[in-house]
């Protein structure tokens, strides 16, 4: 289990895919922070699915 997988072990974002998202998100974002998230991702379909709408997800578990 990697180090981000134990820090999101108990979020949950409402969704499966959600909760698979953050947490690559996080994983290229911890590489390197000073990257933009073009930057830090590595193909545009992740960059894409990185900006989140905001209609989606679990406000609440974001921000426990």
């Amino acid at each position: 289990m990697s180090w981000v997988e134990s820090e999101l072990a108990g979020q949950n974002m409402g969704d499966t895919r959600l909760n698979k998202r953050i947490a690559t998100l996080i994983t290229a974002l911890s590489i390197e922070p000073s990257r933009s998230l073009p930057c830090a991702n590595d193909t545009w379909t992740e960059t894409l699915a990185a900006k989140f709408d905001g209609t989606s997800i679990n406000l609440t578990a974001v921000e426990s």
